[in-house]
């Protein structure tokens, strides 16, 4: 495992430990004649986006360090540059995974972050296309691609639970999150 793919292993931990932090910080708030059950309920939303953050992340934990795992990531300079645009979408991830308890604040740092990790798919998408490369990656460059739609369907959804298209979805509504997971689930 090389520095950046254990940067990247880190980043993904301190998501999950910034998520456990919210989540103990949450029930030292609760009403301690409260049941768990209704304490949930009152924090659907909250629970759904650290969920989605959480399970967001392992995947991309996992797509980029086979990403700076490649042979080919080990020489040029858009491996550093792809490098510095990530660790500052991971760095608004783990802000977003600390404070899940004000949802709509989470949920506008998460669309910071998945905009950001859009742009460094789209300098690696020129990276190919600069390199020539884009032909004999096909399958990849199309991945990036693809990768491209769903991050700015995220944005869009996220975006929706904020009130972005008030009136059509009611701002913070819940069932929103069943978009958002299904978009994952692609």
């Amino acid at each position: 495992m090389n520095l950046f793919q254990r940067i990247n292993v880190t980043a993904g931990l301190a998501v999950l430990a910034a998520i456990v932090a919210a989540l103990f910080q949450g029930i030292q708030v609760l009403d301690p004649d409260a049941s768990l059950m209704d304490a949930a309920s009152e924090r659907v939303n909250s629970l759904l986006l650290g969920l989605f953050v959480l399970l967001f992340r392992v995947k991309t934990m996992f797509d980029d360090h086979q990403h700076f795992g490649e042979v080919r990531q080990q020489k040029g300079g858009y491996r550093h540059v792809g490098f510095l645009v990530a660790l500052f979408s991971w760095m608004f991830w783990i802000i977003s995974g600390y404070l899940i308890f004000t949802p709509h604040r989470a949920a506008e740092l998460m669309i910071l972050s998945i905009a950001i990790s859009t742009a460094w798919i789209v300098v690696h998408l020129i990276e190919l296309i600069r390199e020539k490369r884009r032909i004999k990656e096909l399958s990849t460059s199309l991945m990036r691609e693809k990768w491209v739609l769903f991050n700015v369907g995220y944005i869009v959804v996220l975006g929706a639970f904020n009130g972005w298209i008030s009136p059509v979805v009611l701002e913070g509504s819940t069932w929103i999150f069943l978009f958002l997971f299904i978009l994952f689930a692609f």
